[in-house]
């Protein structure tokens, strides 16, 4: 690392570690409530299912019950006939004075089967009252359970709207959190980028000797070399670092030199460019130049333009113009 490392630095640092953390604990936190969620919605799932079961079964008792009400209320209407008929001829015979043995025999046969009817009614009067115990016991055992359900599935419902929202709360501050660090690992970066100071370019001809001589005349320039001076920055990582250059010629056509890698790039304000070559460079945490030599086949008359970035950050500008 550098040199030394400001309180600014430190103090990002810090924060993005913080803000590391809090993003583990909150999708730690939402993770469990997702489980939590799932949890509570299988249950009232069974909740449901169990309440659809008890309601069938309700129906059907209801469905038998009623047939029961049903069948002794038709045996209540046929004894009622037999008691109106028995009536009937108990009156008839009242009028008569004398019976002969075979009308007696007649009704004393008569009064026993209707007695016999008799008997068996009050039988079907009794299941009848019984059965009415019966409905209402599971008519009222029906409607507690029915009431507890209806609540139970209330709060299961209350429980999972209060989990989403919950949920969404744990989404947001992620969200947030989240858009924070990136704000902060943006400023770190910018705060660690490595500005050129003179930004140069040293048009040269090859004489005896393939010594350099510099020179200002388009017709006699062989090369071009490009050339920065990096700033220290206390903020910047010691090691290996990548310049990219962008060298133009008078007509605004960027150097293909493609030994060197050309291509293209997009800057940090979201423009996409064309670049002549990257430039590797061993950053010492101190000053120095770094220089990179260009040919073209034909160099022309008027400006040449040198644009230097780091990390997609214009660092620096040179300029040179050939006669």
């Amino acid at each position: 690392m550098g040199s030394g490392r400001t309180p600014f630095f430190i103090v990002i640092i810090i924060l993005l570690l913080l803000i590391n953390g809090a993003l583990f604990y909150f999708n730690m936190q939402e993770k469990d409530k997702v489980v939590e969620v799932n949890k509570e919605k299988k249950e009232l799932s069974i909740q449901f299912t169990e309440l659809k079961e008890d309601f069938a079964t309700k129906r059907d008792s209801l469905v038998v019950l009623q047939e029961d009400y049903r069948t002794t209320t038709e045996e209540k209407e046929k004894l009622q006939a037999e008691i109106n008929k028995l009536d009937e001829y108990v009156s008839s015979l009242k009028g008569k004075n004398a019976l002969s043995k075979k009308q007696l025999a007649e009704a004393r046969s008569q009064l026993d089967h209707l007695s016999g009817i008799i008997r068996e009614s009050n039988k079907q009067i009794g299941l009848l009252k019984d059965a009415n115990v019966r409905l209402s016991n599971d008519l009222e055992t029906e409607r507690v359970k029915t009431t507890e359900l209806s609540k139970n599935i209330e709060e299961k419902q209350e429980v999972i709207a209060n989990l989403e929202t919950e949920k969404a709360e744990v989404i947001d501050r992620n969200t947030t959190l989240g858009e924070e660090k990136d704000n902060l690992q943006a400023r770190l970066e910018k705060a660690s980028i490595i500005m050129a100071g003179d930004t140069y370019l040293k048009p040269f001809k090859y004489g005896r000797k393939n010594k350099r001589v510099d020179t200002s005349k388009a017709r006699k320039t062989d090369a071009m070399e490009a050339c920065f001076e990096v700033i220290p920055n206390s903020e910047a990582q010691i090691g290996p670092q990548e310049f990219t250059l962008i060298l133009t010629n008078p007509k605004g056509k960027v150097f293909p030199v493609e030994q060197n890698g050309e291509g293209n790039f997009t800057t940090n304000e979201g423009e996409k460019r064309r670049y002549t070559a990257v430039l590797e460079a061993r950053y010492e945490g101190r000053k120095n130049t770094f220089c990179s030599v260009f040919t073209e086949p034909d160099f022309i008359s008027g400006t040449y333009h040198l644009e230097v970035f780091n990390r997609a950050t214009s660092v620096g500008t040179g300029k040179v113009t050939l006669k």
